[in-house]
């Protein structure tokens, strides 16, 4: 199978990459690398492996990567609160404007969104499917509207992050407590 990966320079999917090597699929990346990340180097030399360095609120980029996919792992964002109040219009041009976009290209195709546990907004208790989303932040605004976009359009796998742990090959420093 042919997988898109946005965001596949990022903490997950810098873990997923090898993953979907190994499992004998066909891995393309695009990714901005805002971090001058270089975790892909090692797979450059991967017949199945192929990286784009570029924008996903680019139409021009997008859509050859999206026509070549089989599915879409959507990833890339300006993750957490502090990094979205940076600067609120990127946020919103990346988290909903590019995925708006990334819907509207991918017609039918698979999609798995990374979305957040941030939607839900302040909780009592445990979440779960039927807890309401109540956004709180910018950041989970603009994921949950994304988020609505694709669920529109079906095909749709949605996976709420809580925070990522562990060790990736692109760490998230600035998560650290």
């Amino acid at each position: 199978m042919k997988v898109l990966i946005t965001g596949g320079a990022g903490y997950t999917g810098s873990l997923l990459v090898p993953l979907l090597l190994e499992a004998g699929h066909e891995v393309s990346v695009i990714d901005n690398l805002l971090f001058n990340q270089t975790t892909h180097l090692p797979y450059f030399y991967d017949n199945n492996f192929s990286f784009t360095k570029g924008d996903i609120r680019d139409k021009s980029t997008m859509m050859p990567l999206v026509n070549n996919a089989d599915m879409i792992v959507h990833l890339a964002a300006i993750v957490g609160e502090p990094s979205c109040r940076v600067n609120p219009g990127l946020a919103r041009e990346v988290n909903a404007d590019a995925s708006k976009l990334l819907n509207e290209l991918r017609g039918k195709k698979p999609l798995i969104y990374a979305s957040t546990g941030s939607n839900y907004g302040k909780v009592e208790g445990i979440c779960t499917e039927e807890t309401p989303a109540k956004p709180l932040s910018i950041y989970a605004e603009t994921k949950l509207e994304a988020e609505k976009g694709f669920e529109k359009s079906g095909n749709v796998i949605r996976y709420r992050f809580a925070t990522g742990f562990g060790l990736s090959p692109r760490l998230r420093l600035d998560l650290l407590v």
